[in-house]
């Protein structure tokens, strides 16, 4: 949920599954509280930037905030097993079409060699006014130093140049307890920000296989600064 158009009302955004061809879809809240037909958006990805990008099973993964302090709302692009961001900066409203620019050069993304896992959300984790990105990861290859899990990325930037720094694990997963989806939110209302993750979990069972065993949400309460 975010103000996508910037009317001043949230509207409710949801990236692609596969076979879609990588656009994301915005479905507009109306001041009735009900929400408009979902509108198609369709991200361009310049090629000498993002070289080939296979968009019909890119599986997209979309989050929407002001990100360099200009009143307007910014989109973050990412997709599973993606090892860079794109960014698109507003307005947004009424365009079919983004022409996408990456967030970093090549090379010089934070949490290189690892690849993203789960959606992006930016929020203000340490509570400095600066939106920071915390996204979950995982690793490239075997002799990645990078673990599963939740990393926050903060912004060692400005508000109207945001820069995110290293990344720090804030929550570990392993091969039986992955996350699949993260968002941020004050949960307990106490003032801090809180993480909230959707995670699947599996057993190993005989003969070594690993079987299904639960979906859930996890909730990890904020403490401290």
């Amino acid at each position: 949920m975010a103000d996508y158009d910037g009317d001043g009302r949230l509207d409710l955004i949801a990236g692609s599954d596969c076979c879609q061809e990588g656009c994301f879809y915005v479905f507009r809240r109306l001041k009735d509280g009900g929400f408009a037909p979902r509108q198609r958006v369709k991200p361009v990805f310049p090629p000498e930037q993002f070289g080939r990008v296979e968009t019909d099973v890119m599986r997209s993964r979309i989050a929407v905030a002001d990100l360099n302090g200009d009143g307007k709302p910014d989109v973050l692009i990412g997709a599973e097993h993606w090892k860079t961001l794109g960014v698109v900066y507003g307005p947004l409203a009424g365009k079919d079409e983004l022409t996408v620019q990456r967030m970093w050069p090549e090379g010089q993304e934070p949490f290189a060699p690892m690849v993203l896992s789960t959606n992006p959300v930016l929020a203000d984790w340490d509570g400095d006014g600066l939106p920071d990105l915390i996204l979950g990861a995982s690793k490239y290859s075997s002799d990645s130093s990078g673990r599963l899990g939740v990393y926050w990325c903060r912004n060692v930037g400005t508000k109207r140049e945001p820069k995110f720094g290293p990344p720090k694990l804030l929550v570990a997963d392993n091969e039986l307890v992955r996350t699949t989806g993260i968002c941020v939110a004050d949960w307990n209302g106490d003032g801090r920000p809180d993480l909230i993750a959707s995670r699947t979990g599996s057993e190993v069972g005989r003969e070594g296989k690993h079987t299904r065993r639960h979906h859930k949400v996890w909730v990890y309460l904020r403490r401290g600064r």
